[in-house]
């Protein structure tokens, strides 16, 4: 999906307006060229399309839930769906701090086959998604505050979790472990902080500089924490969160109820054989499935992706 530079740096903008955490109008204005928060329906343009909380409608405006509760998006007559097209996956990350001041807006985003896997058997993955699709994640980890990994991926992978290929800036690096201790070992990226994340019951941490913080919370690593661990971001100024991965990290924040949006990437390839992209409690019939709510699709070269509230 092409952003043009322009679309691209009012994103950027929103994001950084946003995070400022000044009070703003309840209405949010977009357009190709700028954003602006209003105050009430006079104000807005007739080819605005217009993000608010819940609750609030607009005449003639078509309402599009983004999450329930707690956003829609707001079409005029004509709209562009282009620009729709990205707004809709963006501006949620953008204007989280805004829309949900409770609590950071957790997005998990995945790339599987057709077949449902992430890996082969020996674990290579490299690459299932497409060029399309590393961009988009990078463009991800450019409008949220932090990423978010669990050990073995830290270890395994050492990842920079920066933002090589599209401009902004990057987010923290945050590892969710109670056991990952090699903080030094990962890439150096100026001007960026790391984030260890332990439980009390964790073996001991090291002693590392100033650009890794380390926070510890009471208890065991189990999903009954997750929410716990989110306060604690919320506290550092963490008010949206990229989680990549691996597998049983994002598995605990599923089964803690605490995504808000899931993306899955889908490649056409079949592998046959290899890793799952998520294993969870096993259910007895369909309607215990967690089923995508407000789900919208993204083409993604020849790819697709999927997006949705769980």
């Amino acid at each position: 999906m092409k952003i043009s530079e322009s679309l691209w740096s009012v994103l950027r903008d929103l994001r950084e307006t946003c995070a400022a955490g000044d009070e703003r109008g309840p209405l949010l204005t977009m357009r190709h060229d700028s954003y602006a928060f209003v105050d009430s329906s006079d104000a807005v343009q007739a080819s605005d399309v217009v993000f608010s909380g819940a609750g609030t409608s607009l005449d003639g405006w078509t309402p599009v839930p983004i999450v329930d509760g707690g956003l829609v998006m707001q079409l005029p007559p004509g709209a562009d769906r282009g620009l729709v097209r990205i707004l809709q996956l963006y501006v949620p990350l953008c204007s989280a701090k805004h829309f949900f001041p409770d609590r950071p807006f957790v997005i998990a985003h995945m790339a599987q086959s057709v077949d449902g896997r992430i890996a082969t058997e020996s674990g290579n993955s490299k690459w299932i998604g497409n060029e399309a699709n590393l961009v988009h994640a990078h463009r991800l980890r450019a409008l949220v505050d932090g990423v978010i990994v669990g050990g073995a991926t830290a270890k395994q992978d050492l990842p920079s979790l920066d933002v090589r290929r599209v401009s902004g800036r990057n987010p923290a690096r945050i590892v969710l472990s109670d056991t990952f201790n090699d903080a030094e070992q990962l890439p150096v990226v100026e001007g960026r902080k790391t984030i260890l994340i332990r439980s009390s019951n964790g073996i001991p941490g090291h002693e590392y500089g100033a650009d890794v913080k380390v926070i510890t919370y009471d208890g065991n690593g189990t999903e009954s924490k997750i929410p716990v661990v989110l306060e604690l971001l919320r506290a550092e100024g963490i008010s949206s969160i990229l989680i990549e991965g691996g597998p049983t990290t994002t598995e605990s924040f599923l089964s803690a109820g605490a995504v808000n949006w899931l993306q899955l990437h889908i490649s056409p390839i079949l592998f046959g054989s290899g890793k799952s992209v998520l294993t969870l409690p096993s259910i007895d019939a369909v309607n215990e499935a967690i089923r995508f709510r407000n789900a919208f699709y993204t083409g993604m070269d020849d790819g697709i992706m999927i997006t949705g509230q769980v």
